[in-house]
């Protein structure tokens, strides 16, 4: 436009500037469709990727993406991302392609697909989709940030550091730590570092969408999933035909905060830390009133887990494991819960006066090994998409005090979840193309939002929030426990399925039950 000079154009030669000013309509009504958060000026698009699918063992077939590193330089170098696909049982009647995310961030959506049980997807899911799982930009396959040589290497970088400090001396230890894993991750993926968060990802799924044919959108997505469909609908509102958010990330306060963005770390404005002290409650009033079939029953278990938190405190690196598989136990009733009573029995046993030699060696939940073959790169890659994504104070000592507070009101979760975004305090990469909302676009379909009453991660008035907070979207609830409502109620798939299928939303406070309660 601005080579364009209305002065040059003579009135003899009108027909050449009819010519120029329908030119400058049709740049300014490109303009205009830009969706929000793209930058102005880009004149080429991202190519869309050519799909290959492979067979890959067991029913899948697999294949690559090639994306943009950068969307202001679509032409510039570009990104692999992994793909995997359960194809539709009906092809006939096939609807399209449902893409997934299960969270994280930074877990990989091959994984989860290729490891989910065929049969726990309900019939019109399975029967008239093809399920594509995919790992998001930097994660596990998908051209992935990578900090160190080998497994090893790392465990070596973090041998003696505690998931969380909870001493003076931890928190210098931590912090010194974490603002040098910052700079060794810089060294070797300036990069990718600087083009991961969520808006990217979601540019990425909508290449995506058109290279499987859809003209508009199906998605299921989980936790910081949930986010990422949030930010694909408001980035792209008139693509949507299906879209459901699972356990719900609140957008205004992952991105910026409400004013508070430079002064309260991420996971504790999302209040993950008071969902999980109120599932922790209802787990120990549920124990309580379930007896022996609660191994942790006896006695109160309130009063138990306090005392063992206090014996705990002694030892901090015992304390944060003990503190940390709770927190994840918590998410996955019922056998995690009766898994978890009994670790924790073994425990208050262990730190009894009294207890004997054997009595004193318990053993603590160690983390599976990762599903992917070779090197893992989760902790590195949920640091670059949440510091991609979110503000967090930039004085790293602002954790401590944030982090003393909360446990003041929630018990250890406050401390567990505020330190999960202290590296983002040093963190040496930022994304220009991030997107911070607005988050109250109109979409072309209805949205279905799915909230679960006791979340220990996505607290259920974030699910309420959005609800009310996104035009066309409805709020479906389960009243029961847990991280993730979709498996855990037959009435919350059979409604996702109708959903997916035939775009039908539930009535309007439709709350729905789980299948099985914790401790029977």
């Amino acid at each position: 436009m601005s080579g364009v000079s209305c002065g040059r154009i003579r009135r003899a030669d009108g027909k050449r500037a009819v010519t120029v000013l329908l030119g400058v309509v049709a740049v300014i009504a490109a303009v205009l469709a830009v969706p929000a958060g793209t930058a102005v000026g880009r004149t080429v698009g991202p190519v869309v990727p050519v799909l290959r699918w492979a067979a890959c063992g067991g029913g899948f077939e697999c294949t690559r993406a090639a994306v943009p590193l950068d969307y202001g330089n679509p032409a510039g170098p570009a990104i692999s991302l992994a793909l995997i696909r359960l194809p539709a049982t009906d092809q006939r009647h096939r609807i399209g392609s449902l893409l997934t995310n299960p969270g994280g961030p930074a877990t990989s959506g091959v994984d989860r697909i290729r490891g989910t049980p065929k049969d726990a997807y309900p019939p019109g899911m399975r029967g008239r989709f093809d399920i594509i799982g995919f790992d998001p930009r930097g994660v596990a396959r998908s051209s992935p940030i990578r900090c160190f040589p080998t497994n090893e290497a790392k465990a070596r970088f973090f041998a003696g550091v505690p998931l969380f400090p909870i001493t003076r001396r931890d928190e210098v230890a931590f912090i010194a730590k974490t603002a040098e894993l910052g700079g060794i991750c810089l060294r070797h993926n300036a990069s990718i570092m600087q083009h991961m968060s969520t808006a990217n990802v979601a540019r990425d799924m909508d290449l995506l969408r058109r290279a499987l044919g859809d003209a508009k959108l199906n998605f299921v997505g989980a936790s910081y999933g949930s986010y990422l469909g949030n930010v694909y609908a408001n980035l792209f509102p008139g693509k949507v035909r299906a879209l459901v958010m699972d356990s719900i990330v609140e957008p205004v306060n992952w991105a910026a905060g409400r004013g508070d963005g430079y002064s309260v770390p991420v996971y504790t404005r999302e209040r993950s830390d008071l969902g999980a002290y109120a599932t922790m409650q209802q787990f120990l009033s549920l124990c309580d009133r379930a007896g022996p079939r609660c191994a942790f029953s006896g006695g109160d278990p309130a009063k138990k887990w306090r005392l063992l938190l206090a014996r705990a405190r002694q030892a901090p690196m015992v304390y944060a494991q003990i503190v940390t598989f709770t927190a994840e136990a918590l998410s996955d009733p019922p056998g995690s819960w009766s898994a978890l009573a009994e670790q924790l029995q073994q425990l208050y046993a262990a730190t009894s006066p009294g207890a004997t030699a054997a009595a004193r060696r318990p053993a603590l939940p160690t983390a599976p090994a990762p599903a992917q073959a070779g090197y893992d790169n989760k902790v590195e890659s949920f640091l670059a998409i949440t510091c991609a994504d979110t503000n967090n104070p930039r004085d790293p000592f602002r954790w401590p005090e944030v982090a003393a507070a909360r446990d003041r009101r929630f018990g250890p979760f406050g401390s567990f979840w505020a330190y999960l975004s202290e590296p983002c305090a040093t963190w040496p990469a930022r994304d220009r193309d991030r997107y911070t909302g607005p988050f109250t676009r109109r979409t072309s379909a209805p949205i279905l939002i799915v909230g679960t009453r006791f979340d220990p991660a996505s607290p259920y008035q974030n699910a309420v929030a959005v609800a009310r907070e996104l035009p066309r979207s409805r709020l479906l609830t389960l009243d029961g426990w847990g991280h993730v409502a979709f498996g855990k109620s037959g009435c919350i798939a059979d409604n996702i399925d109708r959903y997916l299928v035939a775009g039908a939303l539930p009535p309007p406070g439709t709350t729905c039950q789980p299948d099985q309660r914790p401790f029977g």
